[in-house]
């Protein structure tokens, strides 16, 4: 089982099923879960990564998926509040915002 790679053209939520399986299947400890993370990105979303990741490094993959999830589900954001500690995070649009209003 190989980890599902996300670019931005698939579902952010179906990405986030898909590792969560991988996870269950290798057995990863959570202490790796981030870093397989980083290895997972490609395109604007590793881009997004590398700027979000080294002032977070304290985050779990819980935690993750969460802002994960209101930054490339943008729909999703009434019924996904940001954790605390990201309130005053500084969010930029990414490219997967473009055209949603």
């Amino acid at each position: 089982m190989a980890i599902p790679v996300f670019d931005g053209k698939i579902d952010a939520y179906w990405w986030v099923i898909c590792t969560e399986k991988y996870f269950k299947h290798w057995r990863t400890p959570e202490t790796l879960k981030m870093i397989v993370v980083g290895l997972a990105m490609k395109g604007p979303p590793l881009t997004w990564w590398l700027r979000w990741y080294p002032r977070h490094r304290w985050v779990n993959w819980d935690a993750f998926s969460a802002i994960f999830l209101w930054q490339f589900k943008p729909e999703w954001r009434v019924i996904l509040p940001l954790p605390d500690d990201e309130e005053n995070l500084e969010l930029q649009p990414t490219v997967m915002d473009e055209g949603i209003n």
